[in-house]
């Protein structure tokens, strides 16, 4: 990845799957000792794919989360007009 950064400045990371607010944390922990750090041109995005993440937005933020993408793939859709009974 820092290799790849060297050439293509618009490259950033989005992490799929994020359960907790430590994992992300552990995550961040780990690029940052690769020298992938935060900064105007390399942003740490997520992937909201579990509801939690929602609920704990700000806490993921604090971490030092620059952006998000909400999967909307009909699969998961499905599921939740399932669980919502719509």
């Amino acid at each position: 990845m820092k290799g790849v950064r060297q050439d293509y400045k618009n490259l950033w990371v989005m992490i799929p799957f994020v359960r907790t607010v430590s994992g992300m944390a552990r995550i961040k922990e780990h690029l940052e000792a690769k020298g992938l750090r935060s900064s105007d041109d390399f942003k740490l995005w997520m992937m909201v794919e579990v509801p939690s993440n929602i609920f704990l937005i700000d806490k993921f933020i604090e971490v030092g989360l620059g952006g998000i993408s909400i999967g909307s793939t009909r699969e998961i859709v499905a599921k939740a007009e399932a669980r919502l009974n719509i």
